[in-house]
């Protein structure tokens, strides 16, 4: 790799750009040595901001109850009494009893849009109390 620098007496460029063989590469040099340390603020700070993640008992399964006989029903078995629902997707009570079935999977599942499941724009604290519905269900 190329490098080309002008170096005063203590070894510093004279200049504010270093030249790196890409031309891509024209960056302070300041900026190379701080990116890493702003990324990782950067990234402390969003993880601070956003308080409990999902799916970490922060929801309410009464609320979430009600919700999913509202907007999953239609396709899912999401309670004891409902008799009919879509044979080929599975019931509440199925996915809480699965070993592999987390809440944290479970909210990532359903803040990601996926075919043939419609996207209901259930709001995070929504989304918390039907992961809090669901869970409830396991016989665990």
């Amino acid at each position: 790799m190329l490098i080309l620098r002008f170096a005063a007496a203590h070894s510093r460029p004279l200049h504010m750009f270093e030249y790196d063989s890409s031309p891509f590469n024209w960056r302070p040099p300041m900026a190379r040595r701080s990116a890493p340390l702003l990324t990782a603020a950067v990234l402390a700070g969003l993880f601070a901001a956003s308080g409990p993640a999902l799916g970490q008992g922060t929801g309410d399964p009464a609320a979430g109850e009600r919700i999913a006989r509202t907007w999953c029903a239609n396709c899912h078995v999401a309670s004891a009494d409902q008799t009919t629902a879509s044979p080929d997707v599975p019931t509440f009570k199925s996915l809480a009893e699965r070993e592999d079935v987390t809440a944290d999977g479970l909210s990532v599942f359903l803040v990601t849009p996926h075919p043939p499941m419609p996207d209901m724009h259930l709001t995070r604290d929504e989304i918390a109390d039907v992961i809090a519905y669901i869970m409830s269900l396991a016989d665990k």
